[in-house]
């Protein structure tokens, strides 16, 4: 019965240290000192420290920045001391150093368990550089995505104003161009008027050959604008007689 209970605990050992030797994620085990006494595969390839190497060596000399030392110490200490936590069974986000001392950003997570009377602490440590430098990358071209919106938006409104000015402008002028349009028939009105006044046969001649015009070029198939252009044209061929004297137009005969 020992015997299968020994063998058991072997084999969950071998599986456990198996697991923690091929982890992605480096995985350290420090005593109540500070003192490396684990370190795994992934724990060479990020920090460059080999598992000789490593064992036995303060880990905050390894892989902390020398700004982070002391709060490192000092809450291990405190820990021991009053059992105060602190980071410890909390995912965080910290700056760790690698051998070559050339800093990083990483995901830590550390543990505490209690082995004949003495603390040993498991921390698991996750390079996330590349996570980082996407997630700038990302902030980066939100920032230029919203400011090129910023300025669609107020290309957009310039747009809106250009519009509005350019359709009060174009109102400003198609009034302009009724009221000159008014303004020149009722000078060819007039000019008719002094016509009859002059000659009766003259002003009459000279709105019939308007109405005969509309006729014609509606049957000619001219839009309305160009048949109103005809209409108003129409009466011009023959108003100079008004500047004829009198004697002239009413004489007998052949001028």
């Amino acid at each position: 019965f020992y015997k299968k209970k020994n063998f058991l605990a072997d084999e969950r050992k071998k599986f456990l240290e198996a697991v923690i030797s091929d982890s992605f994620d480096a995985i350290i085990k420090i005593d109540s000192s500070g003192k490396v006494i684990g370190w795994n595969k992934s724990s060479e390839k990020i920090f460059d420290w080999t598992y000789d190497e490593s064992l036995g060596r303060d880990i905050a000399e390894m892989i902390i920045p020398q700004q982070y030392r002391r709060a490192h110490r000092d809450g291990l200490q405190r820990f021991l001391t009053t059992g105060i936590r602190g980071i410890l069974g909390q995912h965080i986000e910290v700056v760790a150093l690698r051998r070559d001392g050339s800093e990083f950003p990483v995901e830590l997570t550390i543990s505490a368990i209690k082995l004949n009377e003495q603390y040993v602490f498991s921390a698991v440590v996750r390079d996330i550089t590349l996570r980082k430098k996407l997630e700038r990358e990302n902030q980066s071209y939100a920032i230029e995505l919203g400011e090129s919106l910023k300025k669609e938006t107020v290309q957009r409104q310039a747009l809106g104003i250009a519009n509005t000015n350019l359709s009060h402008f174009s109102k400003q002028v198609e009034h302009s161009l009724v009221e000159l349009e008014n303004a020149y028939l009722q000078t060819l009105n007039s000019l008719s008027l002094a016509a009859e006044f002059k000659d009766e046969d003259t002003g009459k001649h000279l709105l019939r050959i308007s109405k005969y015009s509309r006729v014609l070029a509606k049957a000619a198939g001219l839009s309305e604008a160009e048949v109103n252009f005809i209409v108003l044209a129409a009466p011009m061929h023959d108003i100079g007689k008004v500047g004829i004297p009198d004697i002239i137009l009413q004489k007998k005969g052949k001028l």
